[in-house]
């Protein structure tokens, strides 16, 4: 009697299958259900940003000029002069998206920096990249080159992020294999030299019109900014987004340790310093 009654509990019991389904499904409503949200709260905050400002226009006349722009027409849009059409298309809406861009980008980098350190604390000024990229951007402000071309100031940038990114990866290997600890300890150094050299500069830079370009830089801003600037973010963003993709797997197999992920298949040098060099990109490219 005893023995049917625990069959009968037993097959009463839920299968871990189906726990494991059904914990996965109320995960991803989960995820759905935010991801809705702060795209709400996105587009919320870009209407108050569009109307905010030294010209004060109305929400729903801001509202309507957007929508517009999306291509829906609304009684809103009727409202608006076109001045304001021009604030906000010429003026408002690409500093908007500039910073929307920098945003997605620093996300994505900081997501990324996470699964590959396997640390919640980790961020790009970890591996040098943010110090790096950093440098190169005030050599070519300080040498005058920066003027040369809307490229010449975030490809330096870029650059800079990338060798210091690579000087990591490469001070980092012991016996032809680099673990965490010191791939992280090795960035910490670089970031350091870089931010040390970038103080240099400063220092050593006299003329005040270079010298308050190079602070701005550094301390980021959004004014002046255009449509040339949301075209020059976009390819590089979509370029790191789809790299980061193709890799989503391979960063799941690193979350489970260096030695696992390579018993499973993973050339985890190899995929690492593809990571890095995607996040020197999709980081440093769009420094505002």
């Amino acid at each position: 009697m005893t023995g049917v009654v625990a069959q009968t509990d037993a097959r009463n019991l839920p299968r871990p299958a189906t726990l494991g389904a059904g914990w996965l499904e109320r995960r991803q409503r989960r995820a759905l259900g935010w991801t809705l949200m702060l795209a709400a709260a996105l587009g919320l905050l870009i209407v108050v940003s569009a109307t905010l400002g030294a010209a004060r226009i109305p929400l729903h006349v801001s509202a309507g000029v957007l929508l517009e722009t999306l291509g829906i027409s609304t009684a809103w849009s009727a409202e608006a002069t076109e001045t304001q059409q021009q604030i906000i298309r010429a003026i408002r809406l690409p500093r908007i998206l500039t910073a929307a861009l920098v945003g997605a980008a620093l996300a994505l980098v900081g997501m990324v920096m996470q699964s590959v350190f396997r640390n919640p604390m980790a961020d790009p000024g970890i591996v040098g990249v943010s110090a790096g990229g950093a440098l190169g951007a005030l050599l070519v402000i300080a040498s005058g080159v920066a003027t040369a071309g809307i490229l010449v100031l975030p490809g330096a940038s870029f650059a800079g992020a990338l060798v210091a990114a690579v000087a990591v990866f490469l001070f980092s290997l012991r016996r032809g294999r680099n673990q965490v600890a010191t791939l992280l300890l090795a960035g910490i150094a670089v970031t350091y030299l870089c931010s040390a050299a970038t103080t240099a500069l400063i220092s050593l830079t006299y003329n005040r019109e270079t010298l308050r370009e190079m602070v701005f830089w550094l301390l980021g801003g959004f004014d002046n900014r255009g449509w040339e600037h949301v075209a020059l973010i976009v390819p590089p963003l979509i370029v790191g987004t789809l790299v980061f993709v193709a890799h989503a797997r391979t960063l799941n197999l690193l979350a489970l340790g260096e030695e696992e992920a390579h018993s499973l298949g993973v050339s985890v040098h190899r995929t690492r310093l593809v990571l890095l060099a995607s996040a020197s990109l999709s980081r440093a490219w769009p420094w505002p």
